[in-house]
């Protein structure tokens, strides 16, 4: 169970009636956010945005937050690690894409960097993708290879042209770049010289 800090700010005497006012602020805007957040995890961005709504002045907005960061109510870095986690498997997506999906949720730039540069580096784009295309579309291309004999070499090719059309549509939704989406399917064997 969580406890709120509460401090008498009457028995500190060396506090300005104005120093007093911000940290009863800081302590409303704590209980305001705490209560919001329930038991799950929020977001710096998402708080701030919040205390906003509330009516919070902007000048105790950062000072409840630093509060929150301190006693780990709010905790950015884990919470990016939690997504990237999450992400992993059939849902997985290229670094671009998870950098997007943390910033939309309000986690700091800094923070997101931090973790994209240990959980998920540039190097893993290329092997995400051939993940995603082979959980995705693997039983569809062993399936049209088993058929490759059967067919002839122009429908072949044409049925390989739209499996990776769709597979490359599938894997730019995913946010992978096009030079990493050719390479994919250059090694699944889906691009021939005059089919990409």
């Amino acid at each position: 169970m969580m406890t709120m800090k509460t401090i008498s700010l009457d028995l500190i005497p060396e506090l300005t009636a104005n120093q007093k006012e911000i940290d009863r602020n800081v302590q409303a805007g704590r209980s305001a956010v705490i209560s919001w957040a329930g038991l799950t995890r929020k977001s710096s961005g998402r708080v701030s945005e919040y205390l906003k709504r509330q009516g919070f002045d902007p000048e105790v907005i950062p000072k409840v937050i630093d509060s929150l960061k301190e006693d780990r109510t709010i905790d950015d870095e884990r919470l990016a690690r939690k997504i990237i986690q999450q992400r992993r498997d059939r849902q997985q997506e290229s670094r671009l894409a998870l950098a997007s999906r943390l910033a939309n949720m309000g986690i700091d730039s800094v923070v997101i960097e931090d973790v994209l540069a240990s959980e998920h580096p540039f190097e893993l784009d290329q092997q995400s993708a051939a993940s995603v295309f082979h959980q995705r579309f693997g039983h569809l291309f062993n399936e049209l290879k088993a058929q490759q004999d059967q067919l002839d070499a122009l429908d072949f090719k044409r049925k390989c042209a739209q499996l990776s059309g769709k597979a490359a549509r599938f894997l730019s939704t995913r946010g992978f770049s096009e030079s990493i989406i050719v390479d994919t399917l250059r090694q699944a064997g889906l691009m021939t010289d005059g089919f990409e």
